[in-house]
């Protein structure tokens, strides 16, 4: 599927993908973890939408849309190794393959997931879901599921993907079942209770 592809390395804070943008180019995910953030009129720094990890597809747009303009802006959240290829040529591929349906089930369970976290369910279970690509990413270096993993991430920004403000965010943090949140931005997780926070959602 990735033939042709090209490989592209990303440092923490480096941009990948423009808000407002148009290109035909997708993404692969090898190493690494990416943040989806978004800019508001009203702000005066992007929200955090999502992360992103290894083998996951980003910038997806131009394969549905191909004249639309970037919806959100990615950067990176760690060091990234991705691939980068041309959109139309993915969608002739997933048509050769007869495979059109299995890019509309990963999508629609990124949607699943999105609403998750969004959603007005349990915060845990909403931010067990926020983390998952940044857990899974961490699974895969050390090929261990018992344990537990340390993920670098801010309280800004796991406020920012909950939507909840400051105060509800720390009350959260601060009180975790699946781990322990640390003041320099280091979120440890319990895999086994995280496993099992996890463990009612599709896929």
């Amino acid at each position: 599927m990735t033939d042709g592809w090209r490989s592209k390395v990303l440092e923490p804070g480096d941009p990948l993908i423009r808000q407002g943008s148009l290109s035909n180019e997708v993404f692969v995910v090898q190493h690494g973890a990416l943040r989806i953030e978004r800019w508001e009129d009203d702000r005066d720094q992007p929200a955090v939408l999502a992360f992103r990890a290894s083998d996951d597809l980003v910038g997806e747009t131009p394969m549905i849309e191909p004249e639309a303009p970037r919806t959100a802006q990615v950067v990176a959240h760690t060091r990234v190794v991705v691939l980068v290829g041309q959109a139309e040529r993915l969608n002739r591929f997933l048509a050769l393959k007869k495979a059109e349906r299995l890019l509309t089930k990963y999508l629609a369970h990124r949607a699943y997931e999105m609403s998750v976290v969004q959603g007005r369910g349990d915060a845990e279970v909403r931010l067990a879901t926020l983390v998952r690509p940044l857990v899974r990413d961490e699974l895969r270096k050390t090929g261990s599921r018992t344990g537990q993993v340390v993920l670098k991430v801010s309280r800004d920004h796991l406020a920012q993907g909950l939507q909840l403000g400051h105060r509800r965010a720390r009350g959260l943090l601060d009180d975790l079942w699946i781990g322990r949140f640390h003041s320099k931005g280091m979120l440890t997780i319990d895999l086994a209770r995280w496993a099992e926070r996890v463990s009612g959602l599709r896929g």
